[in-house]
């Protein structure tokens, strides 16, 4: 079926192809496996760096845990 198109309404048909192929090239792909990742698996380097502190800080607690115990054994 063919539609008719004035040029109006192709403005708009041009646009929106242009921002729905804009859209699907802006999507983060791994460079490895070249498949897409979605905005969820995408981790920061914020989000990295507060879990090595916390990991950091739990090491901190277990060691000194180890300590108190070794001292209340008298090892």
């Amino acid at each position: 079926m063919t539609v008719k198109v004035d040029k109006e309404m192709r403005k708009r048909i041009d646009a929106l192809k242009s921002y729905l192929y804009r859209e699907t090239v802006s999507q983060p792909y791994d460079d490895v496996s070249g498949v897409r990742l979605d905005a969820k698996s995408k981790l920061s380097l914020e989000e990295v760096f507060d879990d090595v502190q916390e990991v950091e800080r739990s090491l901190r607690k277990i060691k000194a845990n180890i300590v108190t115990l070794m001292q209340k054994t008298g090892g």
